[in-house]
């Protein structure tokens, strides 16, 4: 084994460092998708959105995965940091700090994109009820501008 790998509990930390630099990636990868989500969403531009979204997800499931690698890592985080050297705790440490701040980031941003979209759902909905609104008062109008003239008056007039 080399001499970064534990022996004793099995958890190889220059494996803990490439996961932590390949979540880092993943997350600065959704950051960067932030801003043209943000764009997309304020501008009702669906079906670009839902593309992205797709390719944000592909991301995610990324995530996911490392973050099932990370738990033996987790289970034993006291023991992990114990057999770091100073080099690798700092690294591991600032991976982990950049990790938490750019979750924070992503779900602000996921927030305020959720909050345009339900206004703009909201506004959707409201010109649907002006536009059934506006037809029903048409229907009504030409159904009485159509209406027989009075059949009950006598052959006189």
């Amino acid at each position: 084994m080399t001499a970064s790998t534990t022996t004793s509990c099995d958890l190889d930390i220059d494996r803990l460092i490439d996961l932590l630099q390949r979540q880092d990636a993943l997350f600065g990868d959704l950051c960067a998708k932030g801003p043209e989500q943000a764009e997309l969403a304020s501008k009702g531009r669906a079906t670009e959105l839902l593309d992205l979204l797709n390719r944000r997800q592909a991301l995610i499931d990324q995530l996911q995965e490392i973050h099932g690698e990370l738990d033996p890592y987790r289970a034993r985080w006291n023991e992990v940091v114990a057999r770091l050297d100073a080099g690798q705790r700092d690294r591991v440490g600032a991976l982990v700090r950049r990790a938490e701040d750019q979750l924070q980031r992503i779900m602000k941003s996921d927030d305020d994109d959720c909050h345009v979209l339900k206004e703009t759902q909201e506004r959707t909905a409201a010109d649907i009820g002006h536009v059934k609104q506006a037809g029903a008062a048409r229907q009504a109008y030409t159904a009485s501008a159509a209406a027989p003239a009075n059949r009950f008056t006598n052959r006189q007039g």
